[in-house]
Parts: C-alpha cells; structure tokens; sequence
C-alpha cells in the first residue's frame, strides 16, 4: 500500500470505530425524549397501571376522626345509656388525634401508622395514665410507640392524666354544688381500671399546652357532627323496623 492508501484506510476505520460507539450508545441511552415515551403504548399502559396502583393505596383524603366505625359505635351505645361517653371525652379523644397528627408530621408518617383512631377512641373512653392500663387496651403499640427512646407514650398518657385531672377538678365543683345530684351519678370505673398502675408511671410529665391545637377540630363542630350521626343512626334503627314490619305483614298468612 501506498502512504496515502495507509492514510484511506486510517480514516475508514476511525469512522467506523465512531458507526459502532454511536449504534452502542443509542443502545445503551438511559435518557428518552418524551415525546419518543409518549409513542410507547406498552409503557404508558405500565404507567397508568402503576399510577392506579399507587392512588389506591395512598388516598390523598385526610381520615375523619368523626367518621371512625370505633366512634360510631361507642356514640350509639352512649346514646342508649350502655357506656358513658360525655363532653370530656370527646374533647380529650380530639386532643389525642391532634398529638397523633403532630407525630405523623414531625416523623413524616401518615397518622394511621402514629396510632389508629380505634385504639384513640379506647383510651379516650377508659383514659388508662400508665403502660399497664394501656396495655389492657391494646397489648401491642405501634412501631413509635414501642420505641421508649422517643417519649411518645409518655406524652400521651400526660394528655390522658391532664383531661382527668381536670375532669376531677369539675367534679368535685359540682359536688360541692350539687352534692345529691354528683351522689346518685357517681362514677368510679376509671378507679377500677387503673388500679395496677404504680405512683411512678403516674408521674408522667406535665404536657404543653394543647388548647390552641384542638381547634383544628372545633369542640361545637364536633358536637354538631357527632349529634348528627347520632340522629341520623336512630332514624335509620327506625327505617329498619318499619321496613321489617311491612315486609311481614306482606307475606301472605297460612
């Protein structure tokens, strides 16, 4: 070959050594224009897939406290004089769903995983103020609430003995003020209930003040919602037994 012949075939193989890296790396591309992506049928298909997948599971929604089924029920049996439920126990269940919201924000977790409201409603209704009373309740705690490293139980259970201690506070008013009527309504199940629990879980640290942060959930809002659902609960019992009663009086006699 001739020097200018040495030079030719240089210069063809150098082209396509630059063919072969260009074909390799059209390949290899991790990037993609979208509006190549938006030719794809296949992957739009994976993607609206995966996007209704996900959309289940994480509901943007925010979960009603007032809507919860352990509420509801608890609502129903208060309103036929089974249990008792009264203003201070819903002005404490709606202190804990703002410290439980707190956490889940603090931790960047969904309130469900904090604490579910099913086992709010219990400690709003028995108000247990050490470990043992809670585990009466529930004997496994959610991952956060086990670890004792964080303090959460404990400022919980400070919310649960604030609201009894000014439970009480108002109770021995009235006492001394209607001492005939605090006489024949006297209560004495959270005395049963937190009976094991020792002096020194019970001196849990004063909480901060919550009063502001439960306005998120307005006390006569809830009031009206929960009267509300009460009502709408005895005219739907009512709708049922009318309905029954048709049916069986439809039916021809033997």
């Amino acid at each position: 070959y001739t020097p200018e012949d040495s030079r030719s075939l240089a210069e063809l193989d150098e082209s396509a050594v630059e063919e072969v890296e260009e074909e390799t790396s059209d390949n290899r591309r991790s990037l993609f224009d979208a509006v190549e992506l938006r030719m794809s049928a296949k992957l739009m298909t994976v993607i609206t897939k995966s996007q209704l997948g996900c959309l289940s599971l994480w509901k943007d929604k925010n979960e009603s406290p007032i809507k919860n089924d352990t509420l509801v029920s608890v609502l129903r049996r208060s309103s036929l004089g089974e249990i008792k439920w009264d203003n201070a126990h819903m002005t404490l269940y709606c202190k804990l769903v703002v410290w439980r919201d707190e956490v889940a924000k603090n931790e960047g977790l969904l309130p469900g995983m904090v604490c579910p409201l099913d086992l709010l409603v219990k400690i709003a209704l028995k108000q247990p103020i050490c470990k043992d009373g809670l585990r009466r309740l529930s004997y496994f705690f959610p991952g956060l609430l086990e670890d004792p490293s964080l303090h959460y139980v404990e400022r919980m259970l400070s919310i649960v003995q604030e609201a009894k201690k000014n439970s009480h506070t108002t109770k021995s008013f009235l006492a001394r003020k209607y001492p005939k009527y605090m006489m024949n309504n006297s209560d004495n199940d959270d005395l049963s209930h937190n009976s094991n629990c020792s002096a020194s879980n019970e001196n849990v640290d004063e909480p901060e003040s919550t009063t502001d942060q439960v306005e998120i959930y307005d006390e006569k809002t809830l009031a009206e919602q929960v009267a509300a659902r009460v009502t709408t609960l005895k005219w739907t019992a009512v709708g049922a037994a009318v309905v029954a009663f048709w049916i069986g009086s439809s039916r021809p006699k033997r």
